[in-house]
């Protein structure tokens, strides 16, 4: 054989050994989904690919309630099925489509949104999408080099510099560089182990998903989810005494630096000042703590805690802490921890904290600046940001959610279980407008306002014409209800109301003035929403009248209960009656 034919053969051989070493190192790439449009769509993404040394493979969509768990769920099936990488379809944040792709080899998902729905989506479009996420997927990451140089100058001109592992120096005409980390001479120079040792390793199993990507992950706990209670601190290691007596600060054992550290017993004729109180710290005037206190705080005047603390602080006037407290803050003025506290607040005056998980009392303010997870009681006003509990105040102000009762004559929210009180403002609840009349001639106007199971009512109305013996008569009213929505247009209205009636007749004969009628009205009303913001309503109601030096009987068909139970069994003077009936009520109400 020639020479020349030789390297002929070479020429032809050649293009088939690259080919077929390509065809050895294809990846594959599994698209998940049960759609049946994606048959074709990987098929487009298949010829796209081609040129890549992709070969791509179909299997079912992953599984999972989150999107999160469903890319630990793809990963998995690519491992599974010895491929490099999954992809599949989810659905985005505002109702599109959205193309995501994981690796393998434990890297975070990638993901790109599709110009349309994947119903709609062209081929073209598809595959060009995703071939842009797979080469993201395989582009190496890129390596920052920095290069540091720290130089030093003197004024004699001297400098010392050290960059890229040596260091030079130079001072005049002299200058020396030495090596930084560099080998002894002589020394052997380390060698890598042979080509054969290492191919000579057992293949390895392909390593499972990473844990932030598998369904059944636990999630990452939040530093906040568990804090470090302030009692867990141990002592420091400063100075301690165990029985520090001071004057006034600085004029006794504080005035030396150990005399100011860490006391088990710190007593002040005046004031006491000391770096941590593990024990008790006891004033006339004031108790000055500056890191830290472990045990008990008593203050004729007042207690100033500059940092975390565990027990008590008490004190006549004043309790001030920039830190956290677990324990209790009691004094005859006002308790102002800057922190978290855990446990009780009671002040004559003002609790002040940034967020509490106990019980806040106090003669005149609470404040919390956020959460309260317990009991606010005050004598004129609480504010807190959310939490869960009871609210006890005139007025009781939540600027966020409250899972709890608030209890007070205005109580303010925006969402509330339940509040009693004579003005209920729920910022983003209920409010509906309700024109409704009964049989008996009564017609009202009512506002309903409240939260999503409840509601307040404030009503005006009256019977505008008289019947025979009965007089007409205005009314105004207050009550509270629960609503129960049954499905999407129904829902049903359990009301309790009670109404001042005026209607002209009779007179009190202590004070001439007009006699006293009071309607009460129990009443079960259930509504259909017919259109837009607009509801028909109709019921049952039970009406209780009671009146002084009145006859009035407004229902033909009313029961006098005189009539029927002695007066002493209704513990009632000759000159009251009560009156009652059932009744039917129509109207509509307005969203």
């Amino acid at each position: 054989m020639t020479r020349t034919t030789l390297l002929l053969a070479a020429a032809l051989a050649l293009p088939s050994a690259l080919l077929s070493s390509r065809a050895d190192a294809q990846a594959a790439l599994l698209v998940l989904g049960d759609d049946a449009r994606l048959d074709g769509l990987a098929s487009t993404l298949q010829v796209e690919l081609a040129g890549e040394g992709w070969q791509v493979a179909q299997g079912p969509s992953p599984v999972g309630g989150t999107p999160l768990q469903r890319a630990g769920d793809a990963q998995q099936c690519a491992a599974e099925r010895g491929a490099r990488a999954a992809l599949w379809v989810e659905t985005g944040p505002e109702g599109g489509a959205l193309l995501q792709v994981v690796d393998v080899d434990g890297s975070a998902p990638r993901h790109a949104p599709l110009p349309a729905p994947l119903d709609a989506v062209e081929a073209r479009t598809f595959a060009t999408v995703a071939a842009s996420l797979l080469d993201e997927l395989a582009a190496p990451p890129q390596r920052l080099r920095v290069r540091v140089q720290v130089a030093v100058e003197a004024e004699d001109g001297s400098r010392f510099v050290v960059e890229e592992g040596s260091a030079s120096v130079r001072a005049g005409e002299r200058s020396a560089t030495v090596e930084l980390g560099a080998e002894a001479e002589g020394a052997p120079p380390t060698e890598a182990p042979p080509v054969d040792e290492l191919s000579a390793e057992p293949p390895r199993e392909p390593l499972p998903p990473p844990a932030a990507l598998q369904g059944d992950a636990a999630p990452l706990a939040s530093p906040a989810a568990s804090p470090v209670s302030p009692a867990a601190a141990p002592p420091s290691d400063g100075p301690h005494v165990v029985v520090g007596v001071d004057f006034a600060p600085f004029v006794g054992m504080s005035s030396a630096p150990w005399g100011r550290g860490r006391r088990n017993l710190s007593v002040g004729l005046l004031a006491a000042w000391s770096s941590e109180v593990h024990g008790v710290g006891l004033s006339g005037g004031a108790n000055f703590v500056t890191e830290r206190l472990d045990g008990a705080l008593l203050g004729g005047g007042a207690n100033f805690l500059f940092g975390d603390g565990a027990g008590v602080l008490a004190a006549g006037g004043l309790n001030l802490q920039r830190g956290d407290l677990v324990g209790a803050a009691l004094s005859g003025g006002a308790n102002l921890p800057l922190g978290h506290v855990e446990g009780v607040q009671a002040a004559g005056g003002l609790n002040w904290a940034e967020s509490v998980t106990g019980a806040q009392l106090a003669g005149g303010v609470n404040i919390a600046r956020g959460r309260v997870d317990g009991v606010q009681a005050a004598g004129g006003l609480n504010v807190a940001r959310g939490g869960r509990g009871l609210q006890i105040a005139p007025l009781n102000i939540q600027r966020e959610r409250f899972d709890g009762v608030q209890v007070g004559v205005v109580n303010v929210s925006k969402g509330a279980d339940f509040a009693l009180g004579l003005v209920n403002i729920v910022q983003g609840g209920r409010t509906h407008l309700e024109l409704s009349a009964t049989a008996e001639g009564f017609a009202f106007a009512m506002v309903k306002h409240g939260g999503a199971h409840w509601h307040y009512l404030y009503s005006l109305g009256g019977r505008p014409f008289s019947n025979g013996d009965d007089d007409a008569a205005w009314a105004f009213g207050l009550g509270i209800g629960a609503h129960a929505t049954l499905t999407e247009r129904w829902f049903l209205d359990v009301d309790l109301l009670a109404h001042y009636l005026h209607d002209g007749e009779g007179t009190d004969e202590l004070t001439n003035e007009i006699g006293h009628e009071a309607l009460s009205q129990l009443r079960l009303v259930a509504g259909v929403e017919v259109l837009p913001r607009v509801a028909l309503v109709a019921g049952l109601s039970l009406n209780v009248l009671t009146a002084y030096e009145d006859d009035s009987r407004y229902a033909p068909w009313a029961v006098d209960l005189r009539d029927h139970v002695p007066a002493e069994e209704l513990d009632l003077r000759e000159d009251w009656s009560v009156h009652i009936w059932p009744s039917v009520l129509l109207g509509v109400q307005f969203f």
